[in-house]
C-alpha cells in the first residue's frame, strides 16, 4: 500500500487572476478533504518494526519453509472482530492461494537479518528430502546440513493455510464511488477490495551447536512461535500493478471493480501474506530474546550480546567476550575459530579453558591474533560432560 512519507510537504504559490466560484471551492474542499483521508490513513497504518540494539549473537540458519494447504484450519485466529458484520454479507468470489515455500523463508530471513541476529542464512531445498517425518520431528539431515554450514541455530517452519482467497468490496467502495464520480486519481488509493483468507505458521528454534543432542532437547523455546493471517485490504494500484487495460476502464468504471483477481493480485497477496507473517514471528522473537540467550537447559552460561567487542585494527582481530555463569557449572572449555563468508571453511586461533565459576559470576575470553581476510567469529563453549552452545560474532573494522 502506498505510504506517504511523514515531514513532506508541497507548497504551491501562485497570483490568482480571478476570485475562485463558491462551487469550485467546495469541490476544492471535498477533494483535500479525500485526499487527507486517503494518504492521512495510509500514513497512520505504517506498521513500526521492532528493532535491537545490539543481534543475537547466533548465526541463524533457516530450513525451506514446508507449506501445505488445507480445508480447515480449525486452531487459525478468527477474523478481526471489529469488521462490520455487513462485510460478511455479501457475495464473495475467490481464487486460488498460491505460497511458495522459497518466499516464506526468504521473508523471515530478511526480517531476522536486518536487526535480530549476528548472521542469517536461508537454506534452499535442492532435493525431494523432506524437512518433516511422518511422526513430525525434524529430519536430521537438514540438521546435518545446517551445521555443516556453520549454523550455530536452526529455524523450522510449518506453514498451513486454506485453499482459496476469498474477496469483495468492503465498506469503504461506497466513498471510492463517489472519489470516482467527482473525477481524478484519487479512487486509486483508497484500499476498497477486502481478501480473506487463512494461514497458520509454526517456527520452532533448535540449538544445533551439540550434535549429541536430540531435537526434544535442542529445543531453544519451550513453545512454537506462531504467526497469522487472515485478511487485508488492496487498493487499486496494489491491484492493477503494470496493468494498462485496467488503468483504461478505470477512467470509465469504478476502480473498485476492474483488477479485484489476476496474477498481480495473487502475487501480492503472497507477498503480503509473507511479510506479515516474518513481523509476527521477529516480534515474538523480540518478546523471547533473554529465553534464546539464557538458556540453562542448555548450558550453565550465557554470552551477554551488550558487552562483547570484536574488532579488526591493521588487519588484527582483537576479541574481549563475556561468559556469565547462569547455574552450577564446572570448566568450560572453548574453541575459538575465524571463518569467512563461507562458514564451511575456519580456522581455528585458539583454544583454552575457562575455570570452574560461581552462578553470577563473570568470566572474560580475551585475545589478540592476525586475520585480516576473516568475517566472522565463532566461539564454541562446552562443559566436559554436559551443555554447551555457539555463538557467532561479525568482525567490525576499525579506524587505528
Amino acid at each position: 500500500m502506498p505510504r506517504n512519507r511523514a515531514g513532506e510537504s508541497t507548497e504551491c504559490v501562485g497570483k490568482a487572476d480571478a476570485v475562485p466560484s463558491r462551487r469550485g471551492l467546495r469541490a476544492a474542499g471535498v477533494l483535500s478533504l479525500a485526499l487527507w483521508i486517503v494518504l492521512g490513513a495510509a500514513g497512520c497504518a505504517t506498521k513500526q518494526v521492532a528493532q535491537l540494539e545490539h543481534p543475537l549473537p547466533f548465526h541463524l540458519v533457516i530450513a525451506p519453509a514446508s507449506v501445505k494447504p488445507r480445508p480447515t484450519l480449525a486452531s487459525a485466529r478468527s477474523r478481526d472482530e471489529d469488521a462490520p458484520a455487513a462485510e460478511d454479507e455479501v457475495a464473495r468470489d475467490s481464487f486460488p492461494l498460491r505460497l511458495p515455500s522459497p518466499l516464506v523463508s526468504d521473508q523471515i530471513g530478511i526480517a531476522l537479518a536486518s536487526s535480530g541476529f549476528s548472521r542469517v542464512t536461508v537454506m534452499t531445498d535442492d532435493s525431494d528430502t523432506p524437512i518433516f517425518l511422518q511422526n513430525g520431528s525434524v529430519n536430521r539431515q537438514w540438521v546435518r546440513e545446517a551445521r555443516s554450514i556453520g549454523g550455530d541455530l536452526l529455524l523450522t517452519l510449518e506453514v498451513e493455510h486454506l485453499p482459496t482467497v476469498q474477496h469483495a468490496p468492503n465498506r469503504l467502495y461506497w466513498f471510492n464511488l463517489a472519489l470516482f464520480l467527482i473525477g481524478g486519481p484519487l479512487c486509486y488509493f483508497v484500499d476498497d477490495h477486502n481478501y480473506q483468507t487463512e494461514v497458520r505458521l509454526l517456527a520452532n528454534i533448535y540449538d544445533i551447536s551439540d550434535p549429541t543432542r536430540s531435537n526434544d532437547q535442542s529445543l531453544v523455546l519451550g513453545h512454537p512461535v506462531e504467526a497469522n493471517f487472515t485478511e487485508t485490504d488492496l487498493n487499486f494500484l496494489e491491484r492493477a500493478g503494470g496493468s494498462v487495460g485496467s488503468y483504461a476502464l478505470s477512467f470509465v468504471w469504478p476502480a473498485s471493480h476492474l483488477a479485484t483477481d489476476n496474477e498481480q493480485v495473487s502475487a501480492v497477496m503472497a507477498d503480503g501474506i509473507s511479510q506479515e507473517l516474518a513481523a509476527q514471528v521477529w516480534e515474538t522473537i523480540c518478546t523471547e530474546v533473554e529465553a534464546i540467550e539464557r538458556q540453562k537447559r542448555l548450558a550453565p552460561f550465557a554470552v551477554p550480546r551488550d558487552e562483547v567487542s570484536v574488532t579488526r585494527t591493521k588487519g588484527t582481530v582483537n576479541i574481549r567476550v563475556p561468559v556469565d555463569t547462569i547455574g552450577p557449572r564446572g570448566n568450560l572449555n572453548f574453541v575459538v575459530e575465524a571463518i569467512g563468508k563461507d562458514s564451511r571453511r575456519s580456522k581455528k586461533i585458539q583454544e583454552g579453558v575457562i575455570e570452574y565459576s560461581w552462578v553470577d559470576e563473570r568470566d572474560w575470553l580475551t585475545g589478540s591474533f592476525p586475520s585480516p581476510d576473516a568475517d566472522y567469529i565463532r566461539i564454541h563453549i562446552q562443559e566436559p560432560v554436559g551443555g554447551g552452545r555457539q555463538y557467532t560474532f561479525p568482525i567490525v573494522d576499525v579506524a587505528p
